[in-house]
């Protein structure tokens, strides 16, 4: 005889109303607190910023199709994104903005990128220099 049920025979299920309830929260305390920059951001972090359980959270990804891994780094893709468009035209250092997205390395960054947008960081930074080429101070663009 068993003496615990099985972990997926006492998991608990939600109403799909109160899990996009839940999730919008999640989107809220992982927007505004901008947890996706700390690099050791955890489903725990999440779930207590959130006031809700690490149960609740996981069931809120599952439903959408995303592993925890994948949602934390849409948030940080789309901030790399936006850092790299903010560059200057001198300024080619992928790895800091790969630091400061909470990513661990650059490496990690453009496999991320590869996957989500299909190119890398250096290709997002080399289109952004070529569409700013002939623009800046002064300068019109081109028509």
């Amino acid at each position: 005889m068993l003496r615990f049920l099985p972990w997926c025979l006492t998991r608990r299920k939600y109403s799909p109303r109160y899990l996009r309830q839940a999730f919008v929260k999640i989107d809220r305390s992982m927007v505004c607190g901008k947890l996706y920059l700390n690099r050791t951001v955890s489903i725990s972090t999440l779930a207590k910023e959130s006031s809700l359980t690490k149960e609740v959270v996981r069931q809120c990804l599952q439903r959408r199709g995303l592993s925890f891994t994948q949602y934390v780094d849409s948030f940080r893709i789309q901030e790399a994104v936006i850092r790299i468009a903010q560059m200057g035209r001198g300024d080619r250092n992928l790895t800091s903005v790969a630091h400061n997205c909470g990513f661990t390395s650059l490496r990690s960054l453009n496999y991320r990128c590869v996957k989500t947008l299909g190119v890398s960081a250096w290709v997002l930074l080399q289109r952004h220099i070529d569409a700013t080429r002939n623009t800046g101070p002064g300068l019109r663009p081109p028509e």
